[in-house]
């Protein structure tokens, strides 16, 4: 196979990936937006706050509370980015390990459990701008762990399963 042959392969097939893997962006990233939403709007806190508390990973955390509707969206597009990269990630590991679209909830569930020990253990520990004096809240980090493998796990498995199909 030529060189140009394997490329135009390679962008056909991504071509074709790529609205999925958006939708499944928009999608868990809304679920796990509308997640966390329910979850902080019962302890006072409002929706416009989550994300600047993610655009706080970038500015810092007084920076992003004091930065308005601005930082609502720059939290917003981050989050957004995040969800679409962690579909992306599940749609070209099932290129190479057929049995993530054969068995979408078991390995969904744990590519959900994977991504929460990720981010929430390891990447914002290591680069966030935006330091924690006191650990989350415990009933917090189980709901959220549980959040990350039914609303995002999951459903990045099943539209991987669907983006392949298609």
């Amino acid at each position: 196979m030529k060189t140009t042959d394997f490329t135009t392969h390679l962008s056909h097939a991504a071509y074709f990936r790529l609205p999925w893997i958006l939708l499944a962006g928009l999608t868990v990233g809304t679920l796990d937006l509308a997640f966390a939403s329910a979850y902080w709007t019962i302890h006072d806190v409002p929706p416009s706050r989550i994300l600047q508390a993610i655009a706080g990973w970038v500015l810092g955390r007084e920076a992003a509370l004091s930065g308005g509707w601005t930082t609502v969206l720059l939290g917003a597009a981050l989050h957004y980015y995040l969800m679409t990269a962690m579909a992306a990630g599940y749609v070209l590991a099932s290129r190479r390990i057929p049995a993530l679209l054969q068995q979408p909830l078991r390995y969904g569930a744990l590519y959900g459990a994977l991504l929460y020990v990720l981010m929430f253990d390891v990447l914002l520990p290591l680069f966030s701008a935006s330091h924690t004096v006191k650990p989350p809240r415990v009933d917090w980090q189980v709901a959220c762990f549980v959040a990350y493998i039914v609303f995002v796990g999951i459903p990045c498995a099943l539209f991987a399963r669907a983006a392949k199909s298609d």
